[in-house]
């Protein structure tokens, strides 16, 4: 019963992993090392979820010429897009501006950079982005040696799991539908 119980609950999490990862617009892996990250530095990841789905859009924003937005990266000098006008990823842009917020100290300024680039959540990373991408990268590391990361295909297999078991679930309130149809009537 134990291991049928963490088999169900590792399925989940490995579903819950890949949709935020698509939700949030990075790697199942780039999540992880950003969910491990979170922990460690004593922030949630909905907190970076957050974040970054706001800087995605920020980025977004500063293609399309939102003036405050172009500045501010500017001056960051982060650029959100590559050598040939494409999007770069926003989980490199997050990276990037972990490293230039590291040169903002403990200030209003930093803290109203991360807002304005990363929305509420923000303010509530600071310790998260205190280690830089070289931190973060260290995360990747360690939670690769610990052997935290869902591949792929346990990614893919989780999310087809959980699919199935909401199949069951409404196919047995179908089943139910039908019986109450017939019973229901007689009761009342």
């Amino acid at each position: 019963k134990m291991a049928k119980d963490s088999s169900i609950e590792l399925g989940k999490l490995g579903d819950t992993l890949a949709k935020q990862s698509r939700i949030v617009g990075t790697t199942g892996k780039n999540y992880q090392t950003l969910e491990f990250a979170a922990k460690r530095a004593g922030t949630s990841v909905h907190h970076i979820g957050d974040g970054m789905k706001k800087l995605a859009r920020q980025m977004i924003n500063a293609q399309q010429g939102n003036r405050t937005v172009v500045e501010t990266f500017d001056a960051l000098d982060i650029k959100v897009t590559d050598t040939n006008g494409k999007m770069r990823s926003a989980y490199d842009v997050f990276l990037d501006l972990a490293d230039r917020s590291q040169t903002l100290g403990d200030s209003a300024e930093r803290t109203g950079t991360l807002m304005l680039l990363l929305g509420r959540s923000g303010a509530n990373m600071t310790n998260f982005m205190d280690q830089g991408s070289d931190g973060i990268r260290e995360m990747e590391a360690e939670l690769s040696n610990l052997g935290g990361y869902m591949d792929d295909k346990m990614l893919a297999t989780s999310e087809e799991f959980v699919d199935r078991v909401a199949d069951m679930e409404h196919a047995m309130r179908g089943a139910q539908i039908e019986v109450g149809e017939h019973l229901l009537p007689s009761i009342i």
